[in-house]
């Protein structure tokens, strides 16, 4: 009754007749004036407000879509992962490791032997057999970093530790290494084993004290063998090196011929220790032993012979090269001989 006054005595008000007799007749109810009053009240959203959807069906639908999505990804990854490296991951077919290291135990390696590889996953069945199948059990298996001492940093201190520390006992490569010549005398074995005879004879016929950067070369041997059949001419040169200190690079060695014009005759480049004892592995104190066979032209005379190093793509030097007249070394030979 309260707000039907009220709004009576605002339907008096001038100007207003024509509104007020509308409302009047119409009969605005109390529910519609309280409707009306919350209506204005209600937020944007609100099921009362009369308003839109407070989630329109759209975003229902990417919602759903995005965690089918995220679903489909939780399970189709795991799947699709399983399926591309099953292989890698099942190793029961893998037969090569087997077949390895029974070649090298019918290759009869003593009973004590010491067995080296510069591979760990070489050597590790190894321990299997001694272990689940009782065999080769009074053989010792080596690789680098077996141990986190100094003795095994590298192939070439492993090889040391089994020559020094071993009291005796046999050493051997369970492979060939090539390169490891130019530190340890190597004699053939049952292959596919190789047996290590201790440090290789590092006496130069012609003595030398030259630097090459960390390093000093102590001397070279000079062997000619002269070829019947177009009269060319090999010269085997072995160079003795000391490693003064640590070379950190990968270097490679280069020996040229020149005649007495300065024209270069003969040329010979090869990587001292290739790939299982390259030079950033010498250690200082070593004493290596690298060959070279350099062939010059039938009636061509060696006048001066260079020596030197270089490392990467751009040939950049190690140091200075050596150079020495070949008429030097002959002399040097003669003045040291007995």
């Amino acid at each position: 009754r309260a707000r039907k006054a009220a709004a009576a005595a605002a339907l008096e008000q001038p100007g207003d007749d024509t509104l007020g007799d509308h409302m009047l007749d119409g009969g605005v109810s109390d529910g519609a004036v309280e409707a009306g009053s919350l209506a204005q009240d209600a937020p944007a959203g609100h099921p009362d407000s009369g308003g839109a959807d407070p989630l329109p069906v759209d975003n229902y639908a990417s919602t759903y879509g995005l965690g089918l999505l995220i679903m489909l990804l939780l399970f189709f990854l795991p799947i699709r992962f399983y399926t591309d490296f099953s292989t890698t991951l099942d190793q029961s077919q893998v037969r090569a490791p087997r077949t390895s290291w029974e070649a090298i135990l019918a290759a009869g390696p003593p009973a004590d032997a010491i067995l080296v590889s510069n591979d760990r996953n070489e050597m590790v069945p190894l321990f299997y057999l001694q272990v689940v199948e009782e065999r080769g059990q009074g053989m010792t298996g080596l690789f680098p970093l077996i141990a986190p001492e100094a003795r095994f940093e590298n192939l070439g201190r492993t090889i040391d530790t089994a020559l020094t520390d071993g009291a005796g006992q046999p050493v051997y490569l369970i492979k060939s290494m090539p390169g490891l010549a130019v530190k340890y005398q190597l004699e053939d074995a049952n292959p596919p084993l190789v047996r290590v005879v201790g440090p290789r004879d590092a006496t130069p016929g012609i003595p030398l004290a030259r630097a090459l950067g960390p390093l000093a070369l102590v001397g070279l041997d000079w062997d000619e063998t002269e070829s019947p059949a177009n009269g060319e001419e090999s010269i085997r040169l072995r160079l003795y090196w000391d490693v003064v200190t640590p070379l950190p690079v990968d270097a490679t060695t280069t020996v040229q011929l020149f005649d007495a014009a300065g024209e270069k005759i003969a040329q010979h480049d090869s990587p001292p220790g290739g790939l299982y004892y390259p030079t950033s592995m010498w250690q200082p104190g070593d004493r290596l032993v690298e060959e070279h066979v350099v062939t010059r032209p039938a009636g061509s005379v060696p006048v001066s012979l260079l020596i030197g190093m270089y490392s990467g793509p751009d040939f950049a030097p190690v140091a200075a090269p050596i150079e020495v007249e070949v008429e030097q070394l002959f002399s040097m030979a003669q003045l040291d001989s007995p």
